[in-house]
């Protein structure tokens, strides 16, 4: 497990922003846990998904409690001032946690089988109460025991994960094969190759004149006149392969679009 350990936080360490995914139940035998996965894109281009963290969770889920254990998690990973965005179901404790304790950006899941769920836990909560006192006044008792069992089994709920939301779509382009060099190279052909082996290296370290913002509007410019691209093709290999013609635009896409569309894949 140390060495587990050690392989994620390697992972891990160029991420220069996460976000996170939180969840929180209780078990059978009322034990409360909590996990929390971390979401990111990393320099090649490749969505990671890493468990930081589950744990058995004692006391009681206050957002305190709560801001409390997830900030002790994050440190351990040293993520303090990478997280981008904290993804969770809609519970009022995990939201208040989040948002107002630890002054994340908080987004509630958008897989509606979390907000379902809630809606029917509640529902039948009240059902249940209902029964209780209809079974105080009612003779046939046997019948209304039958009704409550089968309200309290219909409470497992089965989630539904959704695919992460693709934000890009650019059409990638086929590269031509090369006709294969010449092997017989006289001494003026290697004279020319180490003159446009020098020239190619200046030429990349190149940088044009003009401000950040003018060169960032241009390739803004450039980018909004590529096609769009294939439905079928992924929009990261399309970034990986254009990052070098777009620099500024490809290092934002690693910042913000490793995000996640659900909670429940934590």
């Amino acid at each position: 497990k140390f060495e587990e350990v050690l392989i994620k936080k390697e992972i891990i360490k160029d991420a220069n922003s996460v976000t996170i995914t939180i969840n929180c139940w209780t078990s059978c035998n009322n034990k409360g846990f909590i996990a929390v996965t971390a979401h990111f894109i990393d320099k090649n281009f490749q969505t990671k998904s890493i468990l930081l963290e589950v744990s058995s969770f004692s006391g009681n889920h206050t957002s305190a409690n709560l801001a409390n254990e997830l900030k002790r998690i994050i440190s351990d990973w040293a993520l303090d001032d990478n997280i981008l965005l904290a993804l969770s179901n809609n519970a009022s404790n995990i939201k208040k946690a989040t948002s107002d304790e630890l002054r994340w950006k908080h987004l509630g899941c958008f897989s509606l089988a979390n907000t379902i769920n809630l809606i029917v836990q509640d529902a039948l909560r009240l059902v249940d109460n209902l029964l209780s006192k209809y079974l105080l006044r009612s003779e046939n008792q046997e019948y209304w025991n039958h009704v409550r069992d089968f309200c309290r089994k219909s409470k497992d709920i089965s989630y539904q994960c959704f695919d992460n939301i693709n934000l890009t779509k650019k059409r990638s382009h086929q590269v031509s094969n090369l006709p294969p060099a010449s092997n017989t190279q006289t001494p003026e052909d290697e004279q020319e190759n180490s003159i446009l082996s020098s020239f190619r290296k200046k030429a990349t370290t190149f940088i044009p004149p003009g401000t950040k913002t003018s060169r960032a509007i241009i390739e803004i410019r450039r980018y909004l006149e590529e096609p769009l691209l294939e439905d079928t093709k992924n929009p990261l290999d399309w970034w990986k392969m254009h990052a070098y013609n777009f620099p500024y635009l490809s290092e934002l896409v690693k910042l913000k679009s490793g995000t996640v569309a659900t909670s429940v894949p934590c």
